[in-house]
């Protein structure tokens, strides 16, 4: 997936929104979907709604349309908030799936699964570098969890709490 020739990289259609002044609010990584059941809904109206555009399957996802928020809220007229949409686009297009696909020269899809542009040089060098920041925070994560202390045993925590009740016992008339 890392792995480029002669240099190039990816993007995420939601930056050269924001870019272009559509704004899809700021970055949330795919994490955050999957702990938002808003996202979730979002994501899974528009793949019901947009077979050939939106995937629930990550491998499957492509590089939407640049504007193509405008596009779903002109076509779906008020069935989902600009605000909810955002997030939801937000989530998708920070998936590690969707940045792979965003390869330079890579055809973006528009609502009806037709081709409605290219990947860039620049946009794919943009969603490399998200795409290279989000396997680092996620190995940074994992080498913090496998470092943290054990919890202490039950035994510990036993004897703290027959501790405490001694303590109380005391300090009773």
């Amino acid at each position: 997936m890392l792995s480029r020739n002669g240099g190039s990289a990816r993007q995420c259609v939601g930056t050269a929104e924001a870019r272009n002044g559509e704004g899809l609010g700021s970055h949330r990584s795919s994490r955050t979907s999957k702990e938002n059941p808003e996202v979730n809904a979002a994501v899974d109206l528009l793949a019901e709604l947009f077979p050939k555009t939106f995937s629930r399957f990550e491998q499957r996802r492509r590089p939407l349309k640049v504007g193509i928020r405008t596009d779903i809220l002109a076509t779906l007229d008020g069935v989902i908030m600009p605000n909810e949409l955002a997030h939801a686009l937000s989530c998708y297009c920070a998936n590690v799936h969707y940045l792979d696909a965003c390869r330079p020269g890579a055809a973006r899809i528009g609502l009806d699964g037709e081709p409605a542009g290219i990947v860039t040089v620049e946009e794919a060098a943009h969603a490399f570098d998200k795409y290279t920041g989000l396997l680092a925070r996620r190995a940074r994560r994992r080498a913090s969890s496998t470092a943290q202390p054990k919890p202490k045993s039950k035994g510990d925590g036993l004897a703290e709490l027959r501790a405490a009740a001694l303590r109380r016992k005391a300090g009773a008339p």
